[in-house]
Formats: C-alpha cells, structure tokens, sequence
C-alpha cells in the first residue's frame, strides 16, 4: 500500500520505510525550525534553513 505525503515523496509501508517513520521525520524537523527560529543570533545552526522553511505566524 502506498500514500503520498504533501512533501512530495510517495511512501509505501514495507521494511525499509514506514509512514510512522516519515511522519516522525516530519515532527523533528519542525521541532528543529521551531527552535531555529527562537535561537539566539550567535547559536550555531546545524543546517541553513531557507525563508521559506521557516514557521509563519499568519
């Protein structure tokens, strides 16, 4: 069985991957953002993150 997620990618649950997994993925990198965005200017980042990745408060 498979499902496409709104990244892009087509997830199919199977022993490599599972969408448990994916969406586990998901949650980390929003937490990383979440955090990015309320660090102090001098914290070190561990990747650059683009504007357009960046939590919006609209």
């Amino acid at each position: 069985m498979t499902i496409e997620c709104s990244c892009g990618m087509v997830l199919t649950n199977g022993p490599d991957w599972t969408v448990d997994e994916h969406i586990r993925l998901h949650r980390a990198e929003a937490r990383y953002l979440a955090v990015s965005a309320v660090a102090p200017a001098g914290m070190p980042r561990i990747l650059p993150v683009d504007a357009d990745r960046l939590p919006r408060l609209d």
